[in-house]
């Protein structure tokens, strides 16, 4: 957390410089941190009180380390995916901002509320993938995306980005006594259940 708060304020100093563009030297690179608080159906306390007593109301984390990053430009707008390559645990993240294009999209965007920036996700288990592929808007959070002309990048971070989840995700292997299990897939309390998201991404290229 240290290091992604050294980062955010780099990246908040550049920001603020209000440059047309970025200079040397540039690095593709996105640090993806998630960080999940599940809350259980009481049900499994007697059921499964195992279960029930490592995951209720915990929050635990995980930096992803297998990310592809890049961004694509349609009709509609600017479409930021974030992809784990791992096949057991790995998730997606897609945010796309409405409506804007490399002209406009440089800024930075405060998420509660907010019907221009949408989200659509998705989460490997060990015997199957659940997708949420309805776009979405967060419930928190805050973006700042910064595009470089000359090198044709997008960079900036995503901060404290929030959403609620309704699947148990949990990223213990069978060998910590639990296993990612697609038939939990609707196992958490609705609407209560969130995931969190800190990113950086720099320099990361079009699809």
């Amino acid at each position: 957390m240290k290091n992604f708060i050294q980062v955010f304020l780099i990246m908040l100093f550049f920001a603020s410089c209000k440059k047309a563009d970025y200079v040397e030297p540039i690095v593709t690179s996105t640090e993806y941190v998630v960080a999940d608080t599940m809350k259980l159906n009481s049900s499994y306390s007697t059921s499964d009180p195992t279960f029930y007593t490592n995951y209720n109301n915990k929050t635990y984390g995980n930096k992803e380390i297998n990310m592809v990053s890049n961004y694509t430009i349609d009709t509609d707008g600017i479409t930021l995916i974030f992809k784990d390559a791992n096949g057991t645990k790995g998730n997606t993240l897609s945010i796309k901002f409405l409506g804007k294009t490399v002209d406009n999209i440089s800024g930075t965007y405060e998420l509660a509320g907010n019907n221009q920036i949408k989200y659509t996700n998705s989460q490997n288990f060990d015997a199957g993938t659940f997708m949420q592929i309805i776009p979405k808007v967060f419930e928190s959070g805050t973006i700042n995306i910064n595009y470089s002309l000359s090198n044709n990048f997008v960079y900036g971070f995503v901060k404290d980005a929030k959403h609620f989840i309704g699947v148990y995700t949990p990223y213990q292997s069978a060998s910590n006594g639990i296993t990612q299990n697609f038939n939990q897939a609707t196992i958490l309390l609705a609407n209560q259940s969130v995931r969190n998201y800190n990113i950086i991404f720099n320099f990361i290229k079009k699809l």
